[in-house]
């Protein structure tokens, strides 16, 4: 196979071919069906030691860790998930599975909760109500327990004013003109998930800003 582009492997699709620093090799830009972007080899992908991003290998790692630990306790398995879906960035342990702008997603008990919760139970127990978990390190992804701390809205208000994050062109989400490009994009025939890949965004995240480019879009034409 000279050419991957498009192709399937497992759960695996060939996006475009990519530059990875300080590796030899052909690499090729992929996308899981867990929403997941990894960067492959191409004879991974050839030979078929490659099949996802790594989500369908951590789900095994966690089913033979109960198997292995059949008294382990709910918050030892959430420990061994959390470990299965994060790895090091700098300080900060970021979320890799699946999240939500920019907070992890993890589900508990048929429930979703952010990552960062789900790693301050796994550690410390249950989150008192009125009380969230919120970051030293301000990296929505980061599941350090060191980098956790609980409070309440108010205290959340003040940490923001105090790290100066309350400058609305510094909360910003996307860049000026975000939502119009998603718009124009789905308008010109585009797939989510080519969306997803061209402005580096999440499922939700298009979702979101197309809802919202479709409310600004029949205002207009009310107002004309």
């Amino acid at each position: 196979m000279s050419n991957l582009l498009n192709q399937r492997f497992g759960s695996i699709l060939v996006l475009e071919t990519a530059k990875v620093p300080e590796k030899t090799g052909i690499y090729y830009k992929c996308m899981c069906d867990c929403g997941n972007i990894s960067y492959v080899r191409k004879d991974s992908l050839i030979r078929g030691r490659t099949k996802s991003c790594g989500c369908k290998t951590n789900k095994s790692k966690i089913i033979k860790f109960k198997k292995e630990n059949p008294s382990a306790t709910e918050q030892e398995i959430m420990k061994e998930r959390i470990k299965a879906h994060t790895k090091w960035n700098g300080e900060c342990l970021e979320w890799t599975a699946t999240s939500s702008n920019g907070y992890g997603i993890f589900l508990l008990n048929k429930r979703l909760i952010n990552a960062s919760r789900a790693a301050w139970i796994a550690e410390y127990g249950p989150v008192h109500k009125g009380k969230l978990v919120l970051h030293h390190c301000d990296n929505r992804k980061c599941c350090r327990v060191e980098h956790l701390f609980l409070g309440t809205h108010k205290d959340n208000t003040a940490d923001m004013i105090l790290k100066k994050r309350d400058n609305w062109e510094t909360c910003r989400k996307f860049p000026i003109g975000t939502r119009e490009k998603v718009g124009e994009l789905r308008e010109s025939g585009k797939m989510y998930r080519e969306i997803m890949v061209e402005l580096n965004l999440t499922m939700d995240q298009v979702k979101s800003l197309l809802q919202n480019f479709k409310r600004q879009k029949k205002r207009r034409n009310i107002c004309d």
